[in-house]
């Protein structure tokens, strides 16, 4: 069984590169040591990436590089695991000087320290100038102006900007300690967008306006945008834009690479449609490293489940997708989808189980909307399946995806009838079992309608996945018509919900 792991993964030179970040890597890595006295001033670099798109892999990456040179000595801070601790600001010291030979220099300021960040936090001694805001919700450039305006000013003995010129000048003088001559410090934060929001603005406050007071030394967050976001929103409503806020914070930004190449990951576990397996994932914009590696992990637990069944046998309920002598491209497509919903889109995953459910729907809409001939309820649902006029089976209990696929309707008609209306109808049918259950409107009437109108009924924000699916099946109507599949469509979900 060869699982992919869930969560950092060390980048070698010789290793798989699935999703690009090996080149992003070395991308930012010759940024760094190349941009020398650029980086003064612009001590806050953030790399925005969304929640398991590999910001960490990629982030260890870069700081294994940099270590092999002379030019910087790093540590990694990972937020999330201090969000527990009184004043995260000190377990970023605490997480600094840890790595650190501790000289007269770096007691100094693990001391200098102390003092100032409970004294602020704690306001036990240490006044916070209004201008500021209160306790730890800033404004970043009247905070900034403030500390510029005052710096040198005020030497009353507990001024706030006193205790500020006293902590700059610890923090440098550490930096002269540690450092050799043009070599500077950086580090690395992780998993801040995992803390709660008051959490990680205190944390992104206090970095840009005390520990951004070194000269040598650079903040490398790894954050996402969304969360940094729905933080500022949740603590300052409309008072900071949140895009203005991150743009005050942060110098110089990256952004995680797309995953614009998944065949190489697709072909460790096929070796036939890698190609549409990667314009499935794309289509339905999947494509997260995190969630991708989790659903081919899935497979990996099916492939094993086929091959060993030490406790019963299992190949009637796993899809026939691992053998290569034989047309599985749609059992392929649709064992990856319910995947996918089962594990991301439960409601969706239950929408598609429910396929009766999903038809009754349908006929109360065509009912309410007052369609030509629907009449009551039962009018309604019997226009919906109507084998020659609509579109839903009437029921796909024990069919196989060969039977959905060709059944044109529930009538006598002949299942090898290969005429172009026949085709038409039944892929229209098809289509139905992946159509939202909830929708604005709705047309059962499939007589002169294209497949492609037909699904544009259904599209809205909410039910984009499910759309975006039924136009990809759309757009390989040919191969789908094709199946040869006895695999039972019902089973998915059994599958699902046994095995998975």
């Amino acid at each position: 069984m060869k699982l992919l792991s869930n969560r950092y993964v060390e980048i070698e030179k010789n290793t798989s590169d699935h999703f690009n970040l090996k080149t992003k890597g070395i991308a930012i890595w010759d940024f760094l040591e190349s941009a020398g006295d650029a980086l003064n001033g612009n001590n806050m670099i953030v790399l925005f990436g969304e929640w398991g798109s590999g910001k960490s892999t990629l982030m260890n990456f870069i700081k294994k590089e940099l270590e092999v040179g002379k030019q910087y000595k790093t540590i990694f801070f990972t937020a999330w695991e201090h969000e527990k601790d009184d004043n995260l600001a000190l377990s970023l010291v605490d997480a600094i000087t840890s790595e650190l030979k501790r000289g007269k220099a770096v007691k100094a300021f693990i001391k200098e320290s102390a003092a100032f960040f409970v004294n602020m936090f704690r306001g036990l001694t240490i006044k916070t100038p209004d201008i500021l805001g209160i306790g730890i919700e800033y404004d970043v450039d009247k905070q900034q102006e403030a500390l510029n305006k005052y710096y040198e000013k005020v030497e009353k003995e507990g001024s706030f900007f006193k205790k500020i010129k006293e902590f700059k000048e610890s923090f440098q003088k550490m930096e002269d300690e540690i450092l050799e001559e043009n070599q500077r410090l950086i580090v690395f934060i992780d998993d801040l967008d995992r803390c709660e929001p008051e959490n990680m603005l205190a944390l992104l406050s206090s970095i840009k306006l005390f520990f951004s007071l070194g000269k040598r030394t650079i903040f490398f967050f790894g954050v996402d945008r969304d969360a940094v976001t729905s933080a500022v929103k949740t603590k300052y409503g409309n008072v900071i834009k949140s895009d203005e806020y991150l743009e005050k914070v942060f110098d110089i930004s990256f952004g995680m690479p797309q995953s614009n190449n998944l065949k190489p990951l697709i072909g460790e576990y096929f070796s036939k449609d890698i190609d549409k397996i990667e314009e499935f994932l794309k289509a339905i914009n999947f494509r997260t490293p995190r969630h991708v590696k989790k659903v081919f992990n899935k497979l990996e637990i099916l492939r094993t489940m086929i091959s060993v069944g030490t406790h019963r046998n299992w190949s009637g309920l796993v899809p026939n997708i691992f053998n290569n002598e034989t047309d599985n491209f749609l059992e392929i497509i649709l064992t990856l989808f319910i995947i996918i919903t089962y594990e991301y889109y439960p409601e969706t995953f239950t929408e598609l189980e429910d396929y009766d459910s999903k038809v009754i729907e349908y006929a109360r809409k065509n009912q309410e909307l007052g369609k030509p001939n629907a009449g009551d309820f039962t009018g309604a649902l019997s226009q919906i399946k109507d084998g020659n006029q609509a579109f839903c089976f009437n029921s796909i209990g024990g069919l196989t995806l060969t039977d959905i696929v060709k059944r044109a309707d529930e009538s006598n008609k002949a299942l090898n009838n290969s005429s172009p209306q026949h085709n038409f109808r039944s892929f229209i049918r098809f289509l139905s079992l992946f159509t939202p259950k909830n929708i604005p409107s709705l047309n059962p009437n499939i007589n002169g309608i294209d497949e492609s109108e037909f699904t544009k009924q259904f599209d809205t924000e909410e039910n984009k996945l499910l759309v975006n699916f039924c136009n990809f099946l759309y757009k390989n109507k040919k191969e789908i018509l094709q199946s040869k599949s006895t695999y039972i469509y019902t089973n998915f979900f059994l599958m699902a919900r046994t095995i998975l």
